[in-house]
């Protein structure tokens, strides 16, 4: 329906703008439950609230506004002439234009460090966590991913009990490294780790592939065959615990086996060829490294192909084109498999589209277990499958197959041309590169594939908080400490609302500051320079350009499309700069439409780097503030040689 519109003065309370719509349905109360009812014509026309009433519901919104500290979205009831608030949560779309409430906007956050002593940095692990992470994640999994995870990754592998401290942790609920070590540490590090790296490299794939993978799916595919609903509160918790450890150790795993030890191959590979190798003409060093058929890709072609399917149905698609994508989505999502939609092949549709799901609906946006995944949310996929109606993109099948015959071909004619030393030397840091290629973006699109089921059995315990008063909805159990969880469900009772409530409002002030890169501030950290492992401060990026980390050569001006998640993927258009805090796998298909990347965190090693590399567009990572200097449909010049954005003062 559409509903009366009213806008009203906070100091006075005075209605300064009202719209009443004309109302044709209206629910009424039986005996027997409600039913809609036609509204009577004289009563269509007349405005629901008077402007007294207005007048009250402004006031008790600017109370509300003033208990939380910033704007809310209130939803109220009216019964008998009395007003009551029936919900309060803080509005998490507002335009960036649109500034915090006075208390809050100049209210500097304080970064407390853990160890007045230590040193930590936004790096490496950040890449996945660009925003606060929420409390429960921050208090159930990040512990895990030292206590289960680094430990038992590094155990087999050192042939020692590893003595370190907590990897990760987090300052002002933003994810930092650890980079302090005692001196016990240290000589654990020196002594062992380090006298360890011919076997990590050896026998860190191996682990992972042949051990904690298998491990981590087995776990995942026990408690898949268990319905949440059916299960004790006691069995739930039991179950949550061994899938977060399990997903943790994974992820853990990887660190060491695949993302660091692709990192350090990738360097050693270019290291090589730049300086004994490469002559002038000859293709850059990522070229070797490019055209695998990895899981996101996969992911891509399976979009692709539904599109085609689509294509050549043309009243499917048709319709498909015509209907937003956010109907599509609810219709997919709320509809029992094979109900009509006036389209003869919309049932073979959503059973395409779950099977697309099924098998990559867990890639993650972001590591926080908190976020959506794809299998919550088909809206981007849709918007990509409309892409490729319209005959955007590029067909990844061509595209991969074109970066592999380039790979191939450029590895058999620098091996031929080379002799002696030099050829052994490309062709054994070759080896180990590709090696390391192929597997990091499928194990990287593997760290969620416990989510669903831990998501679902998160819900279910949220559902059982509410109907014991403890929380409002069933996802606010995200909002929750492990302890505070743990307290609930021994006594099923405790209201936790407005500790919810008052965390969510935290939260939405934490996600407008900038996280320092690294804390205390420092330019050198053991004498490595740390400019192209960390974002850019905030205080380095004034006037109209951007530095960050050159990670994919190229120079494009274009529009820039500015996106905080998931939920924003249908603004993009092809062609656009694609402007994001950082990307995961499930980011993949937009590298299609996008003409280059920007990003506030990541390196010439991250996950948006080797993408735009693979799809051949400038990037740029790490300058640490795009996301609030850069907005929408801005021309922006994106240099990814020089790793400078230029802004333009001009609309696209």
């Amino acid at each position: 329906v559409t509903p009366d519109s009213i806008t009203g003065d906070k100091a006075s309370g005075a209605v300064l703008e009202r719209r009443t719509a004309d109302k044709q349905v209206m629910t009424v109360l039986l005996e027997s439950g409600t039913d809609e009812h036609p509204v009577p014509e004289t009563m269509r026309q007349v405005p629901v609230l008077t402007d007294q009433q207005a007048a009250e519901l402004v006031r008790l919104g600017v109370q509300i506004e003033a208990l939380y500290g910033m704007p809310m979205d209130i939803e109220w009831a009216l019964a008998e002439n009395q007003f009551a608030i029936v919900q309060a949560r803080p509005i998490t779309a507002l335009p960036p234009e649109v500034p915090l409430p006075e208390a809050q906007a100049t209210t500097p956050v304080e970064w407390k460090l853990p160890n007045p002593k230590g040193q930590y940095m936004r790096a490496s692990v950040a890449d996945f966590m660009p925003n606060p992470v929420s409390p429960l994640f921050e208090t159930l999994s990040i512990p895990a991913v030292a206590r289960v995870g680094v430990k038992e990754v590094m155990r087999p592998l050192t042939r020692s009990e590893p003595v370190l401290p907590d990897y990760i942790l987090t300052i002002n609920s933003y994810v930092y490294i650890n980079g302090t070590y005692t001196l016990r540490e240290w000589w654990w590090i020196l002594t062992r780790m380090m006298l360890s790296f011919p076997r990590i490299l050896r026998e860190a794939i191996p682990l992972w592939r042949d051990k904690i993978r298998p491990r981590y799916a087995a776990t995942v595919n026990r408690w898949s065959d268990r319905l949440p609903d059916r299960l004790s509160l006691a069995e739930l918790w039991a179950g949550i615990q061994e899938v977060n450890d399990a997903a943790m150790l994974h992820f853990a795993s990887l660190l060491v086996a695949t993302t660091g030890a692709s990192a350090g191959a990738e360097m050693l590979f270019s290291g090589v060829y730049n300086k004994l190798i490469r002559r002038a003409g000859d293709p850059e060093a990522p070229v070797f490294l490019m055209g695998y058929d990895s899981t996101p890709i996969q992911a891509e072609k399976s979009l692709y192909d539904l599109a085609e399917w689509v294509r050549e149905r043309p009243e499917l698609a048709e319709h498909i084109l015509s209907t937003p994508s956010a109907d599509i989505a609810a219709r997919f999502l709320d509809s029992p498999p094979g109900e009509k939609s006036g389209v003869r092949e919309w049932p073979d549709f959503c059973a395409r589209l779950q099977a697309h799901l099924n098998t990559y609906g867990h890639i993650i946006y972001d590591l926080d277990f908190a976020k959506l995944l794809p299998l919550d949310d088909p809206m981007p996929m849709l918007e990509t499958i409309k892409m490729y109606l319209r005959g955007g993109g590029i067909n990844p099948h061509t595209r991969q197959r074109t970066a592999q015959e380039k790979r191939e071909q450029s590895a058999a004619s620098t091996h031929n041309r080379l002799k002696g030393l030099r050829r052994w030397a490309f062709d054994k840091t070759l080896k180990i590169g590709q090696t390391m290629a192929q597997v990091r973006e499928n194990a990287l699109a593997d760290i969620g594939l416990g989510y669903p089921v831990l998501r679902q059995m998160l819900r279910e315990l949220g559902r059982r908080f509410v109907q014991a008063g403890a929380i409002a909805q069933p996802d606010d159990i995200f909002w929750l400490t492990a302890d505070e969880v743990q307290d609930v469900m021994a006594n099923l009772q405790g209201d936790m609302a407005g500790r919810v409530a008052q965390r969510k409002a935290t939260h939405e002030v934490l996600k407008r500051v900038t996280p320092p890169p690294m804390l205390p501030p420092k330019k050198k950290y053991m004498g490595i320079d740390m400019a192209a492992w960390t974002p850019a401060s905030e205080e380095s990026q004034t006037g109209g350009t951007l530095k960050g980390i050159g990670a994919s050569a190229g120079c494009v001006t274009a529009p820039a499309r500015v996106l905080r998640g998931p939920e924003d993927f249908a603004q993009m258009r092809p062609g656009d700069v694609l402007v994001a805090a950082t990307t995961t796998p499930a980011w993949t298909p937009l590298f299609a439409m996008a003409s280059a990347v920007v990003t506030d965190i990541g390196g010439p090693l991250s996950h948006g780097s080797i993408v735009a590399r693979e799809y051949g567009i400038p990037a740029v990572m790490g300058t640490g503030v795009a996301t609030r200097h850069i907005h929408s449909g801005q021309l922006i010049t994106v240099d990814g040689g020089a790793g400078v954005v230029t802004l333009s003062k001009s609309e696209a």
